[in-house]
């Protein structure tokens, strides 16, 4: 039996802790393992959870060090599938991997200046796309959104707790927001206070959380959902208490317009370049989200124009085709399916419908001993659209992945 101190068992959960912790999804990661056990002869099976990973050999539990899935960085991630498809093909020795999986988990973020300015023109590409229309409001809500991200960076040498650098980023944009409200420099759909939130959607803490929950990895998934949930309740909050200080709240039941579908397509590139930018994709790899972020948003735009389906229908059709064209061609180009497909969709994930659902419940504890149905009548609309649009994007990125690995499963056990 091997125990603790075998050194292939600290290779199989260094690697895991890599991907864990930097965005890869909870399949990819299992499969990459089992690449290394098989090669390395160890019969043990990994075990993800959400502060912990166990390597299960013949009964005995290992525990692995600290490992928290709360950030995204590809480099990292692809790196490591590197070094385990070198180690899988016989061209790295296990004697190297460790020192190879060391300088992987060094890969540095993106660049400061670069986060920052990428927080600024994904806001404003995001607020084009939910029916922003006014120059000067854009330009306030790209500053915001790019303020914010500097002031994340500067929280983020202080602490790791994302929910602060969060709330501090809203809390920011809610302050702007109300003054440009009081101004009258934003129409009822209040972009200029949530366009720069829209960037801090925690589209892979959700959308991963709903991966797991559908592959019956419920605590995993579950913890995931709920991180993704405290995130845009910190967001929530942050914006409303901006708001609020400036006696202005968050109108429910505001349709968005949207714009003709060459801007909705440009801008969303634009989003998908971002947040490539926010998840560390490597730059040749840049191409791919963007191209399919940009085919995702025409065929939304496509199938709700012409075939008048809802938000949610159409948002799912759209993660329907990019889990399809992805899951084409991922494994053949080494692309990280999780990375490449978030950035791609994150776009759609309904995060206006979130901050007004929040908004919506603090205007019917202020309408006690009144008539609240009108702020009841949207936040049931506004939860209903956020959770239908996250399920159906949810199955349409996962049905292709799941059924290609089923069939992949089914060839291997025949061969």
């Amino acid at each position: 039996m091997r125990t603790s101190i075998d050194p292939g068992c600290g290779l199989v959960l260094a690697a895991a802790k890599i991907l864990h912790d930097n965005g890869h999804d909870t399949s990819g990661t299992l499969v990459a393992v089992d690449k290394i056990t098989q090669r390395l002869g160890i019969a043990g099976r990994l075990v993800p959870e959400w502060g912990e990973l166990f390597l299960l050999i013949d009964g005995f539990r290992l525990r692995a060090i600290e490992s928290v899935p709360g950030n995204v960085n590809m480099k990292r991630v692809v790196a490591t599938l590197r070094i385990i498809d070198e180690l899988d093909e016989g061209s790295l020795a296990a004697p190297e991997m460790a020192a190879a999986l060391n300088e992987a988990a060094r890969a540095l973020p993106s660049n400061a200046a670069v986060f920052v300015v990428a927080c600024g023109f994904g806001a404003a590409a995001l607020s084009i796309i939910n029916g922003a229309t006014h120059v000067l409001a854009l330009a306030i809500i790209a500053l915001c959104a790019a303020a914010g991200g500097a002031l994340r960076q500067m929280i983020a040498t202080l602490t790791s707790n994302t929910l602060m650098q969060v709330f501090a980023a809203s809390l920011l944009a809610g302050a702007v927001g109300a003054a440009g409200i009081s101004a009258h420099l934003s129409s009822s759909l209040r972009l200029i206070a949530l366009g720069p939130l829209l960037v801090l959607v925690p589209g892979p803490a959700i959308l991963g959380g709903m991966f797991d929950l559908v592959s019956i990895r419920i605590p995993l998934g579950a913890s995931r959902v709920v991180f993704g949930l405290l995130t845009v309740l910190a967001i929530t909050t942050g914006v409303l208490i901006g708001l609020d200080a400036g006696n202005q709240t968050l109108p429910p039941l505001v349709a968005p317009s949207s714009p003709p579908i060459w801007i909705d397509v440009l801008c969303a590139g634009v989003a998908a370049a971002a947040y490539s930018i926010f998840f560390t994709i490597p730059a040749q790899m840049l191409v791919y989200p963007v191209v399919m972020g940009m085919g995702a948003h025409a065929v939304r735009y496509w199938a709700m124009s012409h075939f008048e389906l809802s938000n949610a229908a159409a948002s799912g059709l759209a993660c329907l085709f990019v889990g399809i064209v992805l899951v084409l061609i991922a494994r053949r180009l080494r692309l990280p399916f999780a990375a490449v497909g978030f950035a791609s969709v994150v776009s759609m994930i309904p995060g206006i419908f979130l901050f007004r659902l929040g908004g919506g419940l603090l205007e019917i504890t202020k309408s006690i001993g009144h008539s609240f149905q009108p702020a009841l009548s949207g936040v049931v609309a506004d939860g209903a659209t956020a959770f239908l649009t996250v399920v159906t994007m949810c199955l349409g990125l996962v049905l292709p992945k799941s059924l290609y690995d089923y069939l992949a499963q089914v060839r291997a056990t025949r061969s």
